[in-house]
């Protein structure tokens, strides 16, 4: 029998050896467990927070769609336009012998902008005239720096009334002699 004590004193780890190999094995079975049912909560979490956002969003756009159509397109529905017709000027550089005529289309954001640029127009004039009077010839029959014209044009014009009421700008009328 001696020999049989002595047997299970080898086969079984003594005092802290057993519990360190005890904990060891719990840990593996507890972590392989505890990935699958961490990974199976984030799932679960995921589509929970997924669900609560699809129907929250459903319950904002079904109550406030028309608001937000609306705000997004005001004024793109019935585009406005206005010209102000034939501004002429002597370009830099030429003395009085060549001219410029131009013809200028808005597109404004609203019909209530119209009023603001009639009422601001020989003011839009005098400065469009200034602007288009500093440049060359050169700089006048240049396609690239024309259309960088009328974004400098268009600036002017909002700094003019004080808001952003031109949305783009159009030589109606663009004659050079």
């Amino acid at each position: 029998m001696a020999e049989q004590t002595s047997l299970q004193k080898v086969s079984e780890p003594e005092g802290d050896a057993a519990e360190t190999t005890l904990t060891n094995q719990d840990e593996e079975r507890s972590t392989s467990g505890g990935r699958k049912l961490g990974l199976i909560g984030k799932i679960f979490l995921l589509l929970v927070v997924l669900t609560f956002d699809g129907g929250a969003a459903y319950y904002i756009v079904d109550d406030y769609y028309s608001d937000v159509y609306k705000w997004l397109h005001q004024g793109n529905d019935a585009e406005v336009y206005y010209e102000i017709k034939s501004i002429i000027v002597n370009p830099a550089q030429t003395d009085g012998e060549r001219y410029l005529l131009v013809s200028l289309g808005l597109k404004l954001s609203s019909k209530d902008d119209v009023a603001s640029i009639k009422k601001q127009e020989p003011v839009i004039r005098d400065r469009a005239i200034a602007l288009l009077s500093k440049q060359t010839v050169g700089e006048l029959n240049n396609t690239a720096k024309r259309n960088a014209l009328k974004k400098r044009l268009g600036i002017m014009i909002n700094n003019t009334i004080g808001k952003q009421l031109v949305r783009n700008l159009f030589f109606t009328e663009y004659v050079m002699q």
